[in-house]
């Protein structure tokens, strides 16, 4: 790429003249644009015996005077908010309890920048409030600049479909073996299941049910969790209640004009006077805390679950149990018909999986028909999820798909693909919706007669490995093996095993996979796969991690007695377990450095081997804790995370650990991968999201815009881009791998002032080389465009002079605020490369003609023009004037006319120059000319230059004297 230096004196010699002129003035507003902003509170917060989690907090202003506040996309506080002046109030209805109330904040505008403070009139009794909105500065989102999308796979389990007010509501997520329940969140259909879109603030928790009620919509999770909306399902926010976290919310149901929710573990509970309010009802004769459905008539309240169906005559005060005629009552649906009561089974063996049906108010009970046994092939074990009536007919939906009574008999209806379970079912006239296990919401249009998958924009699908090979994307399921061949356009089910998958990865021109039982591999890019077997030696278990280390694949597995270290080095015909001096089998994560290989366990630490895995020994100094879930290397630097606290480091293979420096770290930081191009990334089972450490992990930050996911399982980096496999399918960024160093284009040094001109390097900063022909300078070279975002949050393109593979040479946009900016470099393929500098009022900065910072002056004979070396005096015998270029000497002296010299100073060989003149260059943007007077009687030789202003010198560089 063409030197700066020689940029600069083409364009001197042309004499081209431009004035380049951007200002951007910060004013005060008495108001606050609405929308979302969002703040980074780095550490875990502890106010008194309470502990507040760091994260990126979201301040969410909603028309109508209200507001919304949460923490990664996670909603938990809301009410109104009123401004007046330079206050804003915000409060909580009193149904609220420990957070109800108001409180007064005084707020300062500065560009994108919202900073609250607790104002001295009123202190707000809500510490959840006053710490997520006086923690840190917020800044205003712009959707545009998201780091991550998510790609699919579309689908995704979904227990709850609902259609309510001409739409239709989807809820997902699920568990697995060994994260437990994960995220989903609520899909919005407006087009009768064409497209579906995510909703805020719900992502993080599995949603079992839906439900309208008086123009609110509500959602029931799992952990106790019940949200709520009154912006039809745009917005989702959580009241404090007092169901148990050990609960699954699971069943609303409106009866005599009343929201009623079972749920399991924490027997039934009624909606109060707000949708902030909720009471438990009582639990005399409701022998079984565990209620999954609610059904209701006239003065009859029914209660299904695990003891099967209650009765309440009392609108739930009191409980009688109802079996009379079942012989197996563990009921997991309700549905009523008139005055019938259909009631299904849960998880009965083949001979016991029935819908029984009462007709005199669950006195007695008798079999639908002859049965579903009977009306099945033997083996037929169809679990009873959910019921609907439709067209006059009874749907079910179950483990073995759709199924329905015609009034004589069952049928199988739709059972989609080769997962055929389904969780949830809705109906409306000839149209029903069904969501399945794992491939989304199938529809039938025609009353259930035929059916096909509606998923467009669908993306719920749990994703706990990922990698990207030869073109091809590999997404490790719950539920086997996913490819894409078309960077997510669409995804194609493979042959892998229907089971779990950790941990994806190409050896030996393979393709292997670790899953929750074991090891297969691909030799046609995913179309089918080898399940490795036992006899081959690998050992059985929860295949987390493969990791290969030249010619050899090693795999860790979770299993007590059958798992540990294995290793394959013919492609994966054989494994030889590599055991010896571990303590636990339990291997949850491999990593490696230059010289050892590292494996993490439950209950005993990180292990450490120095001869490929034949032998281990501990090396836990230093560790909280002895569960290690997460485990990564890069280049020597060891990273460990700590189950049920933070994430620690090691620079000495291990001897040692210690906390990161400082930056983001929250406590329950779990799975761990490095990335290509150095950095860590990271999350936690806390729902923190997506962290980054792009210095070996001494300082971490959060990257979480568009990241609606509740953490990050496994990320992995191919050349710019970043994969990252989540409990809501892949997310891909093309800005967060990519590191861009700016410094000033002159000095090289990381001094930079507003309108200096910088030189940016990295790697595919441009598809193609090209420099500015013409002024002003364009914002766009190549396809290449540069972005700087400033300490107050505004962005603005930046002027370009050239751009090339590995270099960007730029001009600070004028106007951008002192204090940190980053930068987003992105050519024309969309990678983007990120990076931080600093901006000062004043950076002085002068261009060599060697362009590295150092080395003789950009400079000229100011009175005849002439190149070094330079006359020490004019031929009247008086010192000589010189003219020398630099960048960096301020906003107020670039691109601007004027003259700052009273304010700069000079030395040339230690000793004072005259400073004639300091301001803007002549016609070159972002440049600075400097007419300096030679002291009186300098000696022929070289001497070196310093320019200073506001106590900041510039770089050295030499004026050759004759």
């Amino acid at each position: 790429m063409q030197s700066h230096a020689t940029h600069l004196r083409r364009i001197l010699s042309c004499g081209v003249l431009a004035l380049g002129l951007w200002m951007s003035a910060a004013a005060q507003t008495p108001t606050i644009p609405l929308g979302s902003y969002t703040a980074v509170i780095a550490q875990d917060m502890r106010v008194g015996n309470l502990t507040f989690p760091g994260g990126e907090y979201q301040l969410t202003l909603l028309e109508g005077g209200k507001y919304q506040l949460g923490r990664n996309n996670f909603i938990t506080l809301s009410g109104t908010y009123t401004v007046s002046g330079n206050l804003v109030k915000f409060a909580s209805p009193a149904t609220m309890d420990t957070c109800s109330g108001e409180g007064m904040y005084q707020f300062t505008i500065t560009g994108n920048r919202l900073t609250l403070t607790a104002a001295t009139t009123r202190v707000d009794s809500c510490v959840e409030r006053l710490v997520g909105l006086t923690g840190a500065a917020f800044f205003k989102d712009d959707p545009a600049n998201k780091d991550w999308k998510g790609i699919g796979p579309t689908g995704g389990q979904f227990n709850a479909v609902i259609i309510h007010d001409g739409k239709i509501y989807a809820g997902g997520g699920g568990s697995n073996s060994f994260l437990g329940s994960t995220g989903g969140g609520v899909f919005i259909s407006a087009d009768n299941g064409q497209t579906w879109r995510a909703t805020r603030g719900i992502r993080a928790d599995t949603v079992f049910d839906l439900a309208g009620f008086n123009n609110v919509l509500y959602a029931g999770c799992s952990g106790g969790a019940l949200y709520f909306s009154t912006d039809g399902g745009e917005n989702w926010e959580r009241p404090l209640l007092g169901i148990a976290v050990t609960a699954l919310v699971h069943d609303f149901y409106e009866y005599n004009g009343r929201l009623y929710v079972a749920t399991v573990g924490d027997g039934v509970w009624r909606l109060g006077d707000s949708p902030y309010k909720w009471e438990k009802l009582g639990t005399t004769g409701l022998t079984n805390q565990n209620i999954w459905a609610l059904a209701g008539s006239g003065n009859n309240f029914y209660a299904a679950g695990n003891g099967g169906v209650y009765l309440s005559t009392d609108g739930g005060a009191t409980w009688t149990l109802r079996n009379n005629g079942m012989t197996f009552s563990v009921i997991q649906a309700l549905a009523l018909d008139g005055g019938k009561i259909y009631a299904g089974t849960q998880q009965g063996t083949a001979a016991q999986n029935e819908v029984w049906m009462s007709e005199d108010n669950a006195l007695n009970w008798k079999k639908l028909g002859n049965g579903i046994a009977a009306d099945f092939p033997t083996g037929f074990s169809n679990r009873i999820y959910e019921m609907a009536v439709a067209g006059g007919k009874l749907f079910a939906v179950g483990t073995t798909g759709v199924i329905m009574f015609d009034g004589t008999k069952w049928s199988t209806v739709f059972q989609g693909t080769n997962i055929t379970s389904f969780f949830s079912i809705a109906a409306s006239g000839n149209t029903l919706f069904a969501g399945s296990w794992y491939h989304g919401i199938a529809r039938s249009t025609d009353g259930g007669a035929t059916w096909a998958f509606a998923n467009n924009g669908l993306n719920s699908r749990q994703v706990g490995g990922i990698y990207r090979a030869n073109g091809v994307i590999y997404a490790g399921t719950t539920r086997g093996v996913m490819i894409s061949c078309d960077e997510g356009q669409t995804w194609t089910q493979t042959t892998a095993p229907i089971v779990e998958c950790y941990s994806i990865l190409p050896f030996d021109g393979k393709v292997f996979a670790g899953f929750a039982g074991g090891v297969a591999y691909t030799a046609d890019q995913g179309q089918t796969w080898t399940v490795i077997p036992a006899s081959s030696g690998i050992g059985g278990g929860f295949v987390f991690r493969l990791l290969n280390i030249g010619n050899a694949l090693y795999a860790g597995i979770n299993n007590a007695t059958t798992g540990g270290v294995f290793r394959t080095m013919d492609g994966g015909q054989t494994w030889t377990a590599l055991n010896n001096g571990l303590t636990s089998r339990n291997v949850f994560d491999l990593a490696a450095t230059s010289t050892a290989l590292f494996a993490s366990t439950t209950g005993a630490g990180v292990f450490r081997s120095t001869d490929g895995g034949q032998n281990w020994v501990a090396v836990n100094n230093g560790l909280p804790s002895l569960t290690i879930v997460g485990l990564a290397a890069v280049k020597d630097t060891v990273v460990a995370a700590v189950i049920g606290n933070t994430l620690y480091r090691s620079t000495d293979n291990g001897q040692t650990w210690r906390q990161p420096e400082g930056g983001a770290m929250p406590t329950g930081t779990g799975w761990l991968i490095d990335a290509a191009g150095g950095n860590f990334y990271a999350s936690n089972f806390s729902a923190s999201g997506a962290l980054r450490s792009t210095d070996e992990g001494r300082t971490w930050q959060y990257v979480n815009a568009g990241f609606d996911a509740r953490w990050g399982i496994r990320w992995f980096a191919d050349g710019g881009t970043l994969y990252a496999g989540t409990p809501n399918g892949v997310y891909v960024s093309n800005g967060l791998v990519n590191r861009a160093a700016t410094v000033s284009a002159a000095s090289f040094t990381p001094r930079i002032a507003d309108k200096s001109i910088v030189a940016a390097f990295g790697r595919d900063l441009a598809t193609r080389d090209a420099s500015a022909t013409s002024l002003p300078l364009p914002t766009n070279l190549g396809g290449t465009t540069v972005k700087v975002r400033d300490s107050n949050g505004v962005e603005r393109l930046a002027p370009l002079f050239a751009v090339a593979a590995e270099q960007v040479n730029y001009q600070v946009p004028a106007g951008t605020a002192a204090g940190t900016a980053s930068v987003i470099i992105t050519n024309a393929n969309g990678i983007s490369a990120t990076g931080e500098f600093n901006i000062a009022a004043t950076a002085p900065a002068l261009f060599a003609l060697t362009a590295n910072g150092a080395g003789p002056a950009a400079a000229i004979d100011a009175l005849t023009g002439a190149a070094a070396p330079f006359n020490a005096t004019q031929a009247n015998g008086q010192p000589n004037i010189l003219a020398v270029f630099g960048t960096g000497l301020g906003a107020d002296a670039t691109d601007l006319d004027g003259n700052v010299n009273a304010g700069v100073t000079a030395t040339i060989g230690g000793r004072a120059a005259t400073v004639l003149y300091a301001g803007r260059g002549p016609g070159i943007t972002g440049v600075n000319q400097f007419n300096l007077t030679l002291p009186a009687g300098l000696a022929a030789g070289t001497h070196t230059l310093v320019i200073t202003r506001g106590g900041v010198a510039s770089n050295s560089v030499t004026l050759a004297i004759r």
